[in-house]
């Protein structure tokens, strides 16, 4: 299978510069939802509170990767 993506330059340059940064973009999203991970699992240095709140960001990150159909976790 092939697939071909075509941008009118320099009208869909937006466009065409997420698609060619999205290995990026997953790169990133992978990065930040590990930090959040190491913190909920072996950070013992943070408060309750602030636990909690990092524990609500990863969720918050999940929910929203789930939504929009983009998987960072292959």
């Amino acid at each position: 299978m092939k697939a071909v993506l075509e941008f009118v330059l320099p009208e869909e340059e937006s466009e065409y510069t997420s698609s060619v940064n999205g290995i990026k973009f997953q790169s990133v999203l992978q990065d930040f939802d590990n930090m959040l991970r190491a913190d909920i699992k072996y950070n013992n240095n943070i408060s309750k509170e602030v636990l909690e709140k990092v524990e609500f960001i990863r969720a918050e990150l999940h929910k929203l990767c789930l939504e929009r159909n983009v998987s960072v976790w292959d």
